[in-house]
């Protein structure tokens, strides 16, 4: 194990082997976002993870003298910087980090690709393997909503389908990789069911939901309906898209595929998805989706990646130790989502 201090660009080197750039978005803006001329020379560092990185992350950081790197899951920085001031407030927090010795890297969509990313967390979620409440590791001061047990679980029929695939050519160990997952479960839920798993794997008291039978009593006619009551007994949900954050324009390219016909098995290679399960949808997505007969699941942009978080700082502190690094990965409890329920 080294002894010296890992600059920003050595962890950001070891973040990138698990969350290669080459597989990010080509609008994206990811990697290592800010270096400082003078980094932090902590004892034992420390990587601060969230998912904004905000005033409040910004105030942690600088406080916490052992941080050396902010991870944000979203860029700071989309677009080119014509100058540099005060008078942003998210520009205000970089001049203050590098001022204090302490790099930012944004992963992003390289996480959404990647086997294992946030994407697939979240199809273990709608099979009730994630059912219990992961941002109780996230952020322990955030009391858990009371929601009834559930200790069903669903398996997988087939196997789950990348529905946006990006070219992972020459990086290795990641050549099945892309945006949103479409799957199958081995016998259909109900609407309920799921949105009770995906409540508690997030830690959430609600969630909105963009219910077709509102628009065409034909398209989901089995469907219970009393949308204020959330009953939703019928078990008829037997494929399930998710994307992460604001899935819309990933997953819209699954509704032109045919409907699956009621006495068909459940085949997610060929078959347009019973529901959708993703952050945030426009108001025109939202009525595409419903229009075209598909129940949709939304969770708040964040809140589909701020539960992630626990299992990154898992792969990360074994990626650090892999690679020689002294870091511990913690979770900065100031990250919210901006959006509350009231």
């Amino acid at each position: 194990m080294s002894t010296k201090a890992s600059s920003p660009r050595q962890i950001a080197n070891s973040v990138e082997k698990l969350y290669p750039t080459a597989l990010a978005g080509s609008w994206d803006n990811v990697g290592l976002i800010l270096e400082p001329f003078a980094p932090r020379q902590p004892t034992k560092g420390k990587v601060l993870l969230c998912i904004d990185l905000t005033t409040r992350v910004t105030n942690a950081a600088i406080a916490d003298q052992d941080v050396a790197l902010v991870l944000a899951y979203h860029p700071i920085v989309f677009r080119g910087l014509k100058s540099v001031t005060l008078a942003d407030v998210q520009q205000r927090s970089l001049i203050r980090l590098t001022q204090a010795g302490i790099g930012v890297h944004c992963p992003h969509t390289s996480v959404d690709a990647i086997r294992g990313g946030v994407n697939d967390w979240l199809v273990q979620a709608c099979l009730g393997d994630k059912d219990e409440n992961r941002m109780q590791d996230v952020d322990p001061a955030n009391p858990a909503p009371q929601l009834p047990s559930d200790t069903s679980s669903s398996k997988l029929e087939g196997k789950v389908e990348i529905v946006e695939r990006v070219s992972a050519k020459g990086i290795e160990g990641h050549e099945d990789a892309g945006y949103g997952r479409i799957f199958a479960v081995d016998r259909p839920l109900s609407l309920q069911t799921i949105i009770l798993r995906i409540k508690r794997a997030l830690g959430l008291g609600s969630v909105g939901l963009v219910s077709p039978r509102a628009f065409d009593e034909s398209t989901c006619q089995d469907l219970t309906e009393e949308i204020h009551g959330v009953r939703h007994e019928a078990e008829t949900i037997a494929i399930i898209a998710v994307c992460a954050g604001s899935g819309g324009s990933v997953l819209k390219s699954l509704i032109s595929r045919p409907r699956r016909p009621t006495d068909a098995p459940a085949d997610a290679s060929l078959y347009r998805p019973d529901l959708v399960l993703t952050g945030e949808l426009s108001h025109h997505e939202a009525l595409f989706y419903a229009e075209q007969g598909v129940a949709a699941i939304l969770c708040g942009h964040s809140n589909t990646e701020r539960p992630f978080l626990a299992q990154m700082k898992q792969d990360l502190e074994q990626q650090m130790q892999k690679d020689g690094h002294d870091i511990e990965c913690i979770i900065c409890h100031e990250d919210r989502d901006p959006i509350t329920t009231a």
